[in-house]
């Protein structure tokens, strides 16, 4: 069975298609755009955005596991 690794854990196939269902879409747009904007104010706001980016990444692995 193959495996995909987000966040440094083995999920199957069909689990990353779960995550992915939890949220539409449109959803998912929202969140990452909201992660976006919050990096934005972290930029001109001085404080440390690296949570920020990992977030983004462990969800952009999710996406490109799920169906």
């Amino acid at each position: 069975m193959t495996s995909f690794t987000v966040n440094n854990k083995d999920y199957s196939h069909k689990e990353l298609n779960t995550m992915y269902d939890f949220f539409t879409g449109e959803q998912w747009e929202t969140i990452v755009s909201a992660l976006d904007e919050y990096r934005q104010l972290g930029e001109s706001g001085g404080f440390d955005d690296k949570p920020i980016i990992e977030t983004r990444d462990a969800i952009f692995e999710l996406f490109r596991g799920a169906y």
